[in-house]
């Protein structure tokens, strides 16, 4: 994941079916990744969270295609 992100490279975390104990490790170390790299981080499904580098932005195809895979959930209005 940090591999990842400093390489300007947005990441898909899927927690669906990881332990609880082990989802609030993996979301600390990613909060605090993201701090640290001047990143972000937002839930964009069930169970599934993106890590996107400072300065990326993930476009509306993007969206779709994570959306096509069962990952996105637009926000509701």
């Amino acid at each position: 994941l940090a591999d990842h992100i400093r390489s300007s490279v947005p990441v898909v975390v899927d927690l669906r079916k990881v332990e609880p104990a082990m989802v609030r490790r993996l979301v600390d170390f990613a909060s605090g990744l993201t701090y640290a790299l001047g990143g972000s981080m937002r839930k964009i499904g069930a169970g599934v969270i993106l890590v996107t580098p400072a300065n990326v932005n993930i476009g509306r195809d993007e969206r779709r295609r994570l959306s096509d895979m069962g990952y996105y959930q637009a926000p509701e209005a």
